[in-house]
């Protein structure tokens, strides 16, 4: 749930793990990503920024593919790879990542 009340995330939960829609909307009510999960693992992902343009770098199908995320200005917050529907840790640049949790507990 965000601040103003928004919802923030919607998950399907299986036996404790992620299976099926999740859902995630920015403050201001516009969808930000939907992933499909099965067995916790990323099986499709779309993103979108806060403007509601459909991001064009972001394509995940199979377990594969690459995922940005953007900050509420629609500015990038970081992108990761999707290998065997999983996050590609060697893909982070955790530099940026931690930057983005710090101004987001600002």
């Amino acid at each position: 749930m965000h601040d103003n009340g928004q919802v923030g995330l919607l998950q399907q939960l299986k036996d404790g793990k992620r299976d099926g829609l999740d859902t995630h909307w920015y403050s201001n009510g516009q969808k930000k990503a939907e992933g499909n999960f099965k067995d916790g693992k990323v099986v499709s992902a779309v993103v979108w920024k806060p403007n509601g343009e459909k991001c064009p770098v972001t394509y995940v199908e199979d377990g594969a593919g690459v995922v940005v995320n953007y900050n509420e200005n629609g500015t990038e917050d970081f992108r990761v790879t999707i290998k065997d529907s999983e996050i590609d840790l060697e893909s982070l640049d955790l530099e940026s990542l931690i930057k983005g949790f710090k101004k987001d507990s600002e």
